[in-house]
């Protein structure tokens, strides 16, 4: 089974990436524990570590996770660590009524 509140949507232009900066021992990700996370929340997006905290610094806002920014697919950020501005843009841009309840 995958992750199918993201996966339906990728068809019509979205694409959830997952970006982790440190395994559950607090080192960096190894390719086996991207893996591991997907695989354990069935996933069939991409996960991708984030070694550098080059993510982390460039879309984090208050330090604390999960965090959540909407990236345009030529890098235009229009959200960045803000739930409600991520709700906000992806309603504008779906068709009236098409995305899930609560977006």
């Amino acid at each position: 089974q995958t992750n199918s509140y993201y996966h339906d949507f990728m068809g019509d232009g979205l694409m959830v990436i997952y970006v982790l900066i440190e395994n559950n021992g607090g080192s960096s990700p190894s390719v086996n524990d991207l893996a591991s996370y997907a695989n354990q929340y069935n996933m069939d997006n991409p996960v991708l570590g984030d070694n550098n905290y080059q993510f982390f610094s460039a879309l984090e806002v208050d330090q604390y996770i999960p965090s959540i920014s909407l990236v345009k697919w030529d890098g235009t950020l229009l959200a960045k660590d803000d739930i409600d501005q991520v709700n906000a843009q992806m309603n504008a841009a779906l068709p009236p009524g098409g995305g899930p309840s609560g977006w």
